[in-house]
């Protein structure tokens, strides 16, 4: 055979090729043998629904008992969306937050004196007592948030957990001598709160909550706790 002959035969045979190939793939499976059949492929998984990606938060704020005492306060918070699906307009958040304080204050002490014949008595200075208190609380606590515009947010705050106080008082009384009681109380601890958070990028908040109030039942320490802090997402 010539070179010329062959090479045309080369050609027809690349060019014939794919068809061939196309056809081989065309070919149907052979029927499976009597008294058997082919098995569907099983359904593949749904994606399981994780919980959504949580915030943990730092505040900080002055702590005012309503009796006595001031101090600073700090607030550590974790918490995470848990919107039942059928809410619009509010959000849900279940949060855990863990506060410290240490208010303290110092009080006069006096006493009365009987004044002359018909004539009130007189109070007199008679000593100064010294009390303090480290304030410890973990509050489970539910979060209401409803956005009035995109990234900004009021939040409603309450919840009910356990506080913990160590409280110390040391008095200098006139005629009577220098004492000093120390308690550890454990009680009831409520909290409520009032606020607004802003988002200042996806994964940083801010968190300004003016109106809380910290109630500890069986202490003598409630009171007064705002705060701000910034909350990152994890």
């Amino acid at each position: 055979m010539s070179t010329s002959r062959l090479l045309v035969a080369l050609a027809a045979l690349l060019a014939a090729g794919p068809g061939l190939a196309q056809q081989n793939l065309d070919v149907p499976l052979p029927p499976p043998p009597a008294g058997t059949g082919r098995l569907a492929a099983a359904p593949a998984a749904p994606p399981r629904a994780g919980r959504a990606p949580g915030w943990i938060a730092l505040a900080a704020g002055p702590y005012a008992a309503f009796e006595r005492g001031q101090s600073l306060g700090l607030v550590l918070d974790y918490g995470f969306d848990a919107t039942p699906p059928r809410w619009t307009r509010w959000q849900l958040e279940w949060h855990l937050a863990v506060g410290l304080s240490r208010p303290s204050e110092d009080t006069a002490l006096t006493r009365e004196e009987a004044g002359l014949p018909g004539e009130p008595a007189l109070s007199v200075p008679a000593g100064i007592e010294d009390a303090s208190a480290y304030v410890a609380t973990i509050v489970p606590t539910a979060r209401l948030r409803r956005e009035l515009a995109p990234g900004f947010a009021v939040v409603l705050d309450g919840g009910a957990g356990l506080s913990q106080t160590v409280e110390r008082y040391e008095r200098d009384e006139m005629f009577v001598g220098r004492s000093e009681q120390t308690k550890n109380v454990t009680g009831l601890a409520l909290r409520l709160g009032a606020g607004i958070s802003v988002d200042l990028g996806a994964r940083v908040r801010l968190l300004f909550v003016p109106l809380a109030v910290d109630f500890l039942v069986g202490a003598d320490w409630s009171g007064f706790s705002p705060s701000m802090g910034l909350a990152f997402r994890l």
